[in-house]
C-alpha cells in the first residue's frame, strides 16, 4: 500500500510556552525522541489547552509507535482546535496505523467534506477504501484527486491496479500509460502495465498507446518481451499499415513492393522493437517477413543504399537469430545462400569487404558467427547491435564454456542424448529478463504465490542456499537470484552451451551470488550439501527416471527445505502426444532443417491439434519447439501419479503456482475447495484438462517438516 502523507503544520498560538515548545522541537528534530516524549507530556498537562502541544506530543509518540498516545494526542488536537483538517488527517493515520481501518477512513472522507479541493486528502482516502477493498470508492477518489491534480503518478498507478482488479483492463493500462506520461521511470507502474498486458488482446487501433509500450521494451528487465509480445502485435496489426499489408498476398511480389512495404515499417518502431527482443508470435507476421526475406536475397546485388533498409535488414537478422531461423526455407533460398555465401568469401579472400546489404542478406538465413571471418568484418562497423549480439556474444559465450565449473563426466545414455540436444540448441534463447517480483524475502515471496509451508529456518529466511536443477541458458536461475539477493544460488545443467549462455547473461546484468555447474542430477550427491530451497522446472520429464531424479534431489533438501517442481501433463498434452506419434511414424530425428520442413506443415495443415500448437509461444523459437515435440525423451504425469510419488518421497504438497489456479478452483468447488487437497485438484483438471498445458508447477516440503 502507499503510505499517506501527515501533515504537521506546527504553528505557535501562546508567548508563555515559546521556550518550552521550541526546546521540545529541537529534542525532536535531533532524534531525542524519548526525552522529547516525557518533556511533551509534561508540557500537555501544564498547557493542556494548546492544540499545537497535543499534535507535537502526537506526532513523537507516533515516531515512537506509542499508538495509543499517539490517537489520544490527536484527538485531543482536533478538539481544541475545532473541526480542523490537518488534524483529521493526522489523526487518520494514526487510525491506520493501529488498523482501526473504518475511523480512519472516517477522518480522512471528513477532511474532503471539509477541503473538497484538497487533492491529497482524495489520494489518501482512495488509499485506505482500497486497502479495505471498497474498490468503487476508491476509484472515486482517485479520479477526484487526479481532476485537483494530475500530476501524481501514484494515484494514476494505483487507479490502474484497481481497474485491472475488477477487469477493466482497457480503462486500466489507459491509467499506467498516463502514470509513465507524468513520471517516466516509474518503475512500478512498467511492472504493472507488463503484468496487465499478459492477459488483454486489444480489439482496436489506439496509437497513442505505442510511445509509452516502447518505453516499457526499452526499460530492461521489466517485462520479458515474449510474455507481452501478443498483447503487443493486436494492437499493431489494428495499425492501417500493417492492415494493407496483411491484405496482400505475399507471393510474386516484385522487389520494388517489397521495399515499398519496409519502407512503411520503418513507421512502426514499437513493431521493430519487439523484433530484436523476442520471436515474434504471428504467423501472419511471419508470412511477410519470409516473403520479404526471400526476395532481398533473391535480389540482393540489386538492393540499393537506403537507411529505412538498412535498418529494417538489421532488425529482420536479429529477429532471425532470436527465432534461430525457424522460418520455412524453399529450396530457391538456399541456393541463394550458397550463392551469396561464395560471393562473401571469394570478396574477401581478394581482400575485399562484402557489401553490408549483402551480410545481413546472409545473416537472416545463417549465424554469422559460425564463419571463420564474422568476427573481422568491417562492413557491421555501423551497426554494433547487429555485430555485438550476432558475433561478439555468442564467439563470447564459446570462450566462457571452458570455464564453467564440471560435476564430473555425464554417463547416463539419455542424460548424453539429452545434453547433445541443449548443445546443439540451447534453450531458450532470449535478449531480455522479466524480473517482476524484485527483491523479496522467501517467506514474503512464498505468501504471495499462495504456498502453505512449515515455516523455514531462520538462515533459509536470511541467506537461503538454493539449487535451480536444470537452469537452461538461466532465465530462472537469474529471477531467482534477483530475487532474493541475500541468497547464494547454484544452479547446474547438462549443456555446457546452455551455461555459457547464462554466464554471459549474467554477468552482463552484473548480478552476484550465483554460480553455474555443468553436471548431470544423478550425480549432485557428489557436492556433499544440503540446500534450503530446490527448484526444478521441466527437467525431470525428460530424464531416463524421474523417480530417481526426484529422490536424489529429495536427499539434496535440507530440513524444512522446500521444493518446486515443474512436470508435463499427461492430460494437458494429448495434442502434443498426437504429434509426436506423427514425428515418430515419419521417422525424422530433429536436425533442424528436418523441424522447419515439419513446421511449415503444421502452419498450413487445417488439423485442431496442429492449430493448437501454432498458438504456443514454442512454435515460433526452433530450439523451443524442438523441446516441445522433438524431444529425444518425455514422460508425463497424472495428479494421482504426482500424489504417489510425493507420498514415496515423504513430500508434503504446499500448492501449484501461479496463485490464480487457487481462484480458478475456488469457483469451480463454489468457494469450498481445499487447495492442498491433490484429489480435489485431479478432478478439476479432468474437467479443465488444458489447466495445466505448461506444466504442473507446484512447491513441496519434507513431510516431517509440515505438521
Amino acid at each position: 500500500m502507499n503510505s499517506i502523507a501527515s501533515k504537521n503544520n506546527l504553528t505557535l498560538d501562546n508567548e508563555s510556552w515559546r521556550i518550552a515548545y521550541r526546546e521540545i522541537v529541537e529534542q525532536y528534530q535531533s532524534g531525542q525522541l524519548t526525552t522529547a516524549l516525557d518533556d511533551a507530556l509534561r508540557a500537555t498537562e501544564k498547557f493542556p489547552f494548546s492544540p499545537d502541544l497535543w499534535r507535537l506530543l502526537g506526532s513523537i509518540s507516533q515516531d515512537l509507535n506509542r499508538a495509543e498516545v499517539t490517537i489520544a494526542a490527536f484527538r485531543q488536537a482536533l478538539a481544541l482546535s475545532g473541526d480542523d483538517p490537518v488534524n483529521h488527517s493526522n489523526l487518520a493515520i494514526a487510525l491506520h496505523q493501529d488498523g482501526q481501518m473504518a475511523e480512519a477512513i472516517l477522518s480522512l472522507r471528513r477532511v474532503t467534506e471539509l477541503d473538497p479541493s484538497d487533492a491529497d486528502a482524495h489520494y489518501n482516502l482512495g488509499v485506505l477504501l482500497k486497502e479495505a477493498g471498497r474498490f468503487k470508492e476508491a476509484i472515486e477518489s482517485y479520479r477526484k484527486a487526479l481532476n485537483l491534480n494530475p500530476e501524481v503518478a501514484e494515484a494514476f498507478n494505483n487507479l490502474g491496479i484497481l481497474l485491472c482488479e475488477q477487469g477493466r483492463l482497457g480503462e486500466g493500462i489507459d491509467a499506467y500509460k498516463m502514470a509513465l506520461s507524468v513520471k517516466p521511470n516509474y518503475w512500478e507502474a512498467f511492472l504493472n502495465l507488463g503484468t496487465e498486458l499478459q492477459k488483454v488482446h486489444f480489439a482496436s487501433e489506439d496509437r497513442s498507446l505505442y510511445p509509452c509500450l516502447q518505453d516499457l521494451l526499452n526499460a530492461e528487465n521489466m517485462v520479458a518481451p515474449p510474455d507481452v509480445a501478443p498483447a503487443i502485435l493486436s494492437l499493431l496489426k489494428h495499425d492501417p499499415i500493417l492492415i494493407a499489408m496483411l491484405r496482400e498476398s505475399s507471393e510474386q511480389l516484385d522487389l520494388q513492393t517489397h521495399l515499398e512495404r519496409i519502407s512503411k515499417l520503418d513507421q512502426l518502431p514499437l513493431l521493430q522493437k519487439l523484433m530484436r527482443l523476442c520471436p515474434l508470435p504471428d504467423l501472419e507476421l511471419e508470412r511477410i517477413f519470409t516473403g520479404t526475406r526471400s526476395a532481398l536475397l533473391e535480389h540482393v546485388s540489386a538492393l540499393a543504399d537506403a537507411p529505412f533498409l538498412e535498418s529494417f535488414q538489421a532488425t529482420l537478422s536479429l529477429q532471425c537469430f532470436l527465432n534461430e531461423y525457424v522460418y520455412f526455407e524453399t529450396e530457391r533460398d538456399t541456393e541463394n545462400v550458397a550463392g551469396l555465401l561464395r560471393r562473401i568469401e571469394q570478396r574477401l579472400a581478394a581482400g575485399k569487404e562484402p557489401e553490408v546489404a549483402e551480410v545481413l542478406c546472409l545473416s537472416s538465413f545463417r549465424p554469422l558467427h559460425r564463419y571463420r571471418w564474422s568476427e573481422d568484418l568491417s562492413s557491421l562497423k555501423k551497426l554494433p547491435e547487429v555485430k555485438e549480439r550476432l558475433i561478439t556474444q555468442p564467439l563470447s559465450e564459446q570462450r566462457l564454456a571452458r570455464d564453467i565449473r564440471t560435476l564430473g563426466a555425464i554417463s547416463n545414455d539419455v542424460s548424453i542424448k539429452v545434453k547433445r540436444q541443449y548443445e546443439e540448441n540451447p534453450y531458450p534463447r532470449w535478449a531480455q529478463l522479466g524480473i517482476s517480483q524484485p527483491k523479496l524475502p522467501v517467506d514474503e515471496y512464498l505468501k504471495g504465490q499462495g504456498i502453505h509451508h512449515h515455516s523455514l529456518r531462520d538462515q533459509a529466511l536470511d541467506s537461503p542456499r538454493i539449487l535451480v536443477a536444470g537452469c537452461g541458458t538461466g532465465q530462472h536461475a537469474l529471477q531467482v537470484a534477483l530475487r532474493h539477493p541475500e541468497s547464494q544460488v547454484l544452479a547446474v545443467d547438462l549443456s555446457r552451451t546452455s551455461l555459457s549462455y547464462a554466464q554471459r547473461q549474467a554477468s552482463r546484468l552484473g548480478v552476484t551470488g550465483l554460480e553455474f555447474m555443468q553436471g548431470d542430477i544423478l550425480d549432485l550427491a557428489k557436492l556433499g550439501e544440503h540446500f534450503d530451497i530446490i527448484e526444478s522446472i521441466g527437467v525431470l520429464h525428460h530424464m531416463d527416471d524421474p523417480s530417481m531424479g526426484w529422490a536424489v534431489l529429495t536427499e539434496l533438501l535440507g530440513p524444512s527445505g522446500l521444493m518446486k517442481i515443474g512436470l508435463y501433463s499427461e492430460l494437458a498434452r494429448k495434442d502434443i502426444v498426437t504429434i509426436r506419434e506423427e514425428i515418430a511414424a515419419l521417422g525424422l530425428q530433429g536436425c533442424e532443417s528436418e523441424i522447419r520442413d515439419f513446421r511449415h506443415q503444421i502452419a498450413q495443415s487445417t488439423k485442431s491439434h496442429h492449430k493448437q500448437l501454432t498458438l504456443s509461444k514454442d512454435f515460433f523459437s526452433l530450439s523451443e519447439l524442438r523441446d516441445a515435440i522433438f524431444h529425444i525423451q518425455e514422460h508425463r504425469f497424472t495428479i494421482p501419479q504426482l500424489a504417489q510419488r510425493l507420498e514415496s518421497l515423504n513430500l508434503q504438497f504446499c500448492g501449484f503456482t501461479p496463485s490464480e489456479l487457487n481462484h480458478e478452483l475456488d469457483l469451480y468447488y463454489n468457494g469450498q475447495a481445499d487447495r492442498h487437497n491433490l484429489n480435489a485438484w485431479h478432478q478439476f483438471e479432468v474437467d479443465h484438462p488444458d489447466t495445466f498445458r505448461g506444466m504442473y508447477q507446484f512447491w513441496c516440503q519434507k513431510a516431517a517438516y509440515t505438521q
